[in-house]
């Protein structure tokens, strides 16, 4: 069994074949006008599962390899925009009434690797389109995070309030989960140079303290003096996907981490995961998409969400650059600032519910 991940990338595979025709009783309920199955219960496929569930007329499968769902990981953003589409299927007064819901889980490779876009992308090679190749796995950033939960109690207040941190090759950022006792702390170190080649060790190891303190050698006392608190710390290989060029081959959907797997920059892979899943569902919903119009909500999902989710797959990829002075505005900090400024933009975008007006006028326009 694979390790559950929370944003294990999720495919949708729809079934083709329509239910045979059978007398129906009258106390049965009706057919379904076709099947979906999900692979993968992370935060995409379960959000996907649960809003196909309000619709009596669709089927939906679940398939998930880990024997049990776990929290793992340290805490997710959610931005307003995510919210809207949690909000949409009920999870708002949930998560209003469960205090501990904060230290959710956390993005983590597994989704990258999905065998749903190899076999989709080997296929598009197949047919001869062979730059597809370069989209089947996952590339290495040249960037390693060292990532620790420590409890607030432990830290001195300086050390509370002082700043995230950030020099060149390397930054540091940490917040608080779990109602305010724990605070994560996330170091990263980068080798631009290696960026895009293999990384050839495990993804995801546990390390030693003295590891994780050596790669600030000379930081100031107040950043050391924090790292002595952690204990066991995560030294996990940063990877995204290249923005793919499709989301969608025959009656076959990418979301989530398959589609657009990011850095953890703008703190946004499991809301755009959401946000797939959201518009997705309700495109399939619809009560004018059937076994025949399918294509066509499917195409509209992917004209909506690709070009927004890779836009801000390639704007995470670029603030992690910006804040170790690798991008090109090197240490020029007027241009940084500048970028910055305009780097999380899209969250005041289309949010879920414009995104699917669309969607709709577009599956509408296509039948």
């Amino acid at each position: 069994h694979s390790t559950y991940s929370p944003h294990r990338k999720v495919m949708t595979l729809l079934n083709t074949i329509p239910e045979k025709s059978e007398p129906v009783s009258r106390d049965s309920k009706p057919r379904p006008k076709f099947r979906v199955a999900i692979s993968g219960g992370g935060i995409a496929g379960s959000y996907l599962a649960v809003a196909l569930s309000k619709y009596p007329d669709i089927h939906v499968n679940l398939y998930e390899a880990a024997e049990r769902f776990t929290e793992v990981g340290a805490g997710l953003t959610v931005w307003g925009r995510t919210w809207a589409a949690l909000s949409s299927i009920g999870v708002e007064s949930t998560l209003r009434d469960v205090e501990t819901a904060s230290a959710a889980t956390s993005p983590s490779c597994d989704g990258m690797k999905s065998a749903v876009r190899r076999c989709m992308m080997e296929k598009k090679v197949s047919e001869g389109l062979t730059d597809f190749s370069k989209y089947i796995d996952p590339v290495w950033t040249g960037r390693v995070a060292y990532r620790v939960l420590i409890p607030v109690e432990r830290f001195p207040i300086s050390v509370r309030e002082d700043p995230n941190f950030v020099r060149p090759v390397k930054h540091i950022v940490r917040y608080c989960i779990a109602d305010g006792s724990m605070m994560n702390v996330v170091g990263f170190v980068s080798q631009p140079e290696l960026a895009e080649t293999l990384y050839d060790s495990p993804w995801s190891t546990e390390c030693e303290t003295e590891e994780f303190i050596n790669c600030y050698p000379e930081w100031e006392p107040e950043v050391l003096e924090m790292l002595k608190l952690a204990d066991k710390p995560m030294k996990l290989a940063i990877h995204d996907l290249r923005p793919l060029p499709v989301y969608v081959s025959g009656n076959v959907a990418l979301v989530g981490d398959a589609a657009h797997a990011m850095t953890p920059h703008q703190g946004t892979g499991a809301g755009q995961a959401i946000e797939d899943a959201c518009v997705l569902a309700s495109l399939l919903g619809h009560p004018s998409t059937t076994l025949d119009t399918l294509s066509c909500a499917l195409k509209a999902y992917e004209e909506i969400r690709l070009p927004f989710a890779n836009n801000v797959l390639m704007r995470s990829r670029l603030a992690g650059l910006l804040y170790e002075f690798n991008s090109e505005c090197g240490d020029d900090y007027t241009a940084i600032h500048s970028i910055l400024e305009h780097q999380f933009d899209w969250v005041d975008g289309d949010g879920v519910k414009q995104q699917i007006q669309k969607a709709l006028t577009k599956m509408e326009d296509r039948k």
